[in-house]
């Protein structure tokens, strides 16, 4: 990763999409962007940079309105030539809205231009390639193509390879799992309709959703069902070459070929959410056996089950091309939908005259946008929801290398990746609390469906890091068929063969600057001595899975979870927009008591990070994250609960956020804020505890005194203490069984409130978590707490500086706004170590990619 922070030194500096304002302090940058990551692109890409990778796609903002119009005919011009007489690359008839050049770019400046439905050029952008730019060294899309085989099968395994993996799993634990799975789906009398259609064997009902109740919606779609069947029993037939598993397979495919078919194109059909993921299992179920029992159909089986799969193939490609170029984030698609279509499209391959457009599209738009999101530095903006991506993060790659050879995870995103999976949660602790949707159920370490994806980047990547982290997951007897069967087909093992070892000399925190969180740590690979201390600052705003959190901090002490919020995901709409998505739930700040906006125009960014021995500091910007234009989406989510949305989220009065986060060694925290308003507001400090809290004065405490928190600012602050949400939550739609209607809050919920409302305010908080010291103040007008000394500019008309030093002068921290330092400072081994930081954007502080 060195060479890419060479890139981001070089190339963002030079942007014109940033402003810094004449007024920004010494060192600063102020960020203008209306969003940094648009939810549909809204501007060429790249243009005017340094590039982002060898080769560079080209992005062009897509005219097309989705499933509502034609497919349209992009072409792009690439030349080291601005005339374009005779350009070194072209794509022509494209319908996708990006190129993906077919190899790799000199260096030099490149100049290109796009045109859609032979119409005008557009102006001519350009970008710089050197060689610091990391080298994508993956072949072209018609490599891929062109290399997949003529005869069936080729998605769940290769003709090739079927006789000897016959053999290979004779009498394994692996074929007789299978076949105990496949015979659960042997002569089961299948409902005639998708929607809300039943299964039955030997006269009982089977197959019942078990997480909803029978008349919610969410337990009326049949795909899964399907999809699991057909995947069991194709499984079976491949493993053992009986082939009554593979004609009851073909018996379960045909009555899906019997279902009427979404309305074409209608893309809220697909998606809505009486269907959601349905469709595209469908999708899949058809495709393992179409591809893999494609000699045992009749000749009208065959016919009906290959109109039914086309149909649906060409659906999805209608819907996604134009979109997953274009969308910031396409959460379902990259989930699951995606892969449905790519595996749909190689079993198409050869009987449709369109698959092979379909899997070009497939595989460039693979290319150009995966890993979707925090581009490189491994991180997964969705936290808690990187676990529904693994299914398509391991299989995609393989279905690409086993036609080309190349190796798809070789790509600096995988080897960081193993890296946030240690510091968002150290084995055997609560996470950090920043996963979005589902971050209250968090657990205690690695589960078992991660660690089969980290032995999968370890066998991929020889890396010791994720074969330790996959070995401190607790037991599970469940298997990811899903995740492991591909690997099974084409002989690859499922762990790495080196010895498994606890690392040692582990940095103590990271930061993954284009994710937007910094996990600092006392004692990483120990979790019950650990403290963990985290924040969260997200240039990708609020989208998705994401929450309003922007400048939130967390504290995880001995791995268990302390100052970390507490909502229900499925607690009803009034609870969400009040209490879970909204910052109110987060240890943030509400301005005039209002949150920020669910939408991609509400960010914040993590400007500098240090981090030493015995200090670590993290800074993070959340002056953009009060205003934005709602996501459509989000805002008929709360009309529909009947919640204003301009009386919760949204203050354009805010003006600065910036929170200055000093980790000081073993215990004590720092939380250092300055915020500014265009006019005089109600600020409100919000602190989550799992546990219960009490205050006195401008004190919080917490039981059996494991931690506290003492809090002084420029103004006289009141603390208000609650127990329960603002909106309670209940069970809205019964999910899990019959608990009670009312979910039981768990901890309480402070807030700290300036008793006038200002323009201006500066707030220090002063963390103390198990260890407890006396805060003194000294002569000198600096405050004492056990070894730390510090002092803090409170008044909000001077520039904001934190000077932290220990007792015995062996560490100090400088942060000086006026001069525009930021400076740590430690002595090791009798060895004066100097670390200094200016803010440093994150690459998507450039343009979107």
């Amino acid at each position: 990763m060195k060479l890419f922070t060479k890139i981001l030194t070089m190339g963002l500096l030079s942007s014109s999409l940033f402003i810094q304002a004449q007024n920004t302090h010494k060192g600063e940058i102020t960020l203008k962007q209306k969003a940094l990551y648009p939810e549909w692109r809204t501007h060429h890409f790249p243009n005017n940079r340094l590039a982002l990778v060898n080769p560079q796609p080209l992005y062009a903002p897509t005219t097309r309105d989705q499933w509502k119009m034609p497919m349209l005919n992009h072409h792009f011009q690439l030349s080291q030539d601005k005339s374009f007489e005779q350009p070194e690359m072209e794509l022509k008839k494209s319908a996708a809205s990006f190129f993906v050049p077919p190899k790799q770019l000199a260096n030099g400046k490149w100049f290109w231009r796009v045109r859609i439905n032979d119409k005008s050029w557009s102006e001519t952008f350009s970008f710089t390639m050197d060689s610091s730019v990391w080298k994508n060294t993956a072949p072209s899309a018609d490599v891929f193509v062109n290399a997949i085989p003529v005869e069936h099968p080729r998605v769940l395994v290769r003709k090739s390879r079927w006789k000897t993996l016959i053999q290979e799993l004779k009498g394994t634990k692996q074929q007789k799992e299978a076949i105990k799975h496949a015979k659960k789906d042997m002569d089961v009398t299948l409902p005639k309709q998708d929607w809300a259609g039943q299964f039955f064997k030997d006269g009982n009902r089977v197959f019942q959703n078990k997480k909803f109740p029978a008349d919610h919606l969410k337990a009326q779609p049949t795909g899964t069902v399907f999809k699991a069947a057909c995947h069991a029993l194709t499984l079976a037939y491949i493993q053992t070459g009986d082939q009554k598993y593979g004609h009851e397979a073909v018996r379960w495919a045909s009555r899906i070929a019997t279902f009427e078919l979404m309305p074409p194109y209608k893309t809220e059909m697909i998606y809505n959410i009486q269907d959601d993921f349905s469709y595209s299992s469908l999708l899949e179920a058809l495709t393992y056996v179409y591809d893999t029992c494609y000699d045992l159909f009749t000749q009208e089986e065959r016919k009906a089950v290959f109109k039914s799969l086309s149909a649906r193939t060409d659906s999805y490609y209608r819907y996604f091309c134009n979109r997953l170029e274009n969308r910031v984030m396409d959460n379902h698609a990259w989930q699951h939908t995606y892969l449905s279509f790519l595996q749909a499209a190689m079993a198409l391959k050869g009987d449709s005259p369109l698959a092979d457009e379909y899997l070009r599209y497939a595989y460039d738009v693979w290319q150009a946008r995966h890993p979707v999101q925090s581009i490189y530095d491994g991180g997964w903006n969705n936290g808690k929801y990187f676990g529904v991506n693994i299914g398509t993060w391991s299989a995609t790659p393989l279905h690409f290398e086993k036609f080309t050879g190349h190796n798809f995870y070789d790509h600096p995103w995988y080897k960081n990746h193993i890296e946030w999976n240690l510091y968002k949660q150290p084995p055997g602790s609560h996470g950090d609390g920043f996963g979005g949707d589902g971050y209250e159920v968090a657990g205690s370490g690695i589960g078992s469906k991660a660690a089969t994806w980290l032995n999968v980047l370890a066998t991929e990547l020889n890396d010791p890091l994720a074969s330790w982290l996959a070995s401190t997951a607790k037991a599970s007897k469940k298997t990811y068929s899903d995740i492991t069967w591909l690997r099974v087909s084409e002989g690859l093992a499922l762990k790495a063969d080196h010895q498994v070892k606890k690392p040692k000399n582990m940095p103590q925190s990271k930061i993954f600057k284009d994710t937007g969180i910094v996990n600092m740590n006392r004692d990483i690979l120990n979790s019950p001595k650990n403290l963990m201390v985290s924040l969260r600052s997200a240039p990708w705003g609020g989208f998705g899975h994401n929450l309003s959190n922007h400048n939130a901090f967390t504290v995880v002490h001995k791995g268990a979870p302390l100052f970390v919020p507490f909502r229900f995901r499925h607690g009803g709409g009034a609870h969400t927009f009040k209490s879970y998505r909204h910052t109110r739930g987060h240890n943030s700040v509400l301005v005039n008591g209002k949150g920020q906006p669910i939408s991609s125009e509400a960010y914040g960014w993590i400007p500098r990070f240090l981090d030493g021995k015995n200090i670590s500091y993290a800074s993070g910007d959340a002056s953009n994250a009060y205003a934005g234009t709602p996501s459509p989406q989000w805002l008929d989510r709360c009309n529909a609960a009947k919640v204003d949305w301009k009386s919760e989220m949204g203050a354009k009065q805010l003006t600065r956020f910036r929170r200055h986060t000093v980790f000081l060694r073993p215990s004590l925290i720092l939380i250092y804020d300055e915020l500014e308003a265009s006019e005089p507001v109600r600020w409100d400090w919000m602190l989550h505890c799992r546990k219960t809290m009490s205050h006195k004065g401008q004190r919080l405490t917490v039981e059996d005194n494991e931690a506290s928190v003492d809090l002084i600012a420029n103004i006289q602050l009141t603390i208000d203490i609650h127990d329960e949400a603002l909106v309670p939550p209940f069970n809205v739609d019964g999910r899990g069984g019959n608990p009670p209607d009312i979910y039981k809050s768990i901890g309480t919920h402070a807030y700290v409130t300036p008793k006038a409302e200002t323009d201006k305010l500066r707030l220090l908080a002063m963390i103390q978590v198990g260890e407890q010291h006396e805060i003194k103040t000294l002569p000198s007008g600096e405050r004492q707490c056990g070894k730390w000394i510090f002092k803090t500019e409170l008044s909000p008309d001077k520039p904001a500086q934190l000077k932290v030093r220990n007792t015995d002068n062996t560490s100090s921290f400088t942060l000086n706004t006026n001069e525009g330092k930021t400076q740590l400072i430690e002595i090791i081994k009798g060895k004066k170590e100097i670390q200094e930081a200016a803010d440093s954007l994150p690459l998507a502080a450039q343009s979107a990619p």
